[in-house]
């Protein structure tokens, strides 16, 4: 496992509330660990078994507790915004969120070091 994943993994942890089958839930849906800590609102509230309340927490504590480890680790999560920031650019443009993070994570995974622009213009491709 590699640091970034090592970062993720203790703050989904510490996190009051979410125990291993939780856990395996939400890394589960998001694809991988790191794609969780850039999930939205909505995303997570599609999840079975995570309402608006849970939703609203794990946001919360998710946005707290990763700059800590960060900072500790000197992991800055340059990846984790450009996920987020292009999930929200696509449904912005009227994609499906779900959709559009999957196709997202599917670009990571074969170019971990791809951009903003490169992961929206591959995802366009992709969905449409």
């Amino acid at each position: 496992m590699n640091e970034p994943s090592i970062v993720h993994k203790i703050a989904l942890g510490m996190i009051p509330g979410v125990g291993d089958i939780t856990a395996r839930k939400l890394v589960s849906y998001a694809g991988s660990i790191e794609a969780l800590f850039s999930e939205s609102f909505r995303a997570l509230t599609k999840i079975p078994g995570i309402g608006k309340t849970k939703a609203e927490k794990l946001i919360f504590e998710l946005k707290r507790k990763l700059p800590q480890l960060e900072a500790l680790s000197g992991h800055t999560g340059e990846t984790s915004s450009d996920r987020h920031d292009a999930v929200e650019a696509l449904a912005a443009l009227g994609f499906d969120e779900a959709k559009a993070a999957a196709c997202v994570n599917e670009i990571l995974k074969s170019s971990k070091d791809a951009g903003l622009e490169e992961i929206i213009k591959e995802a366009l491709k992709l969905l449409s």
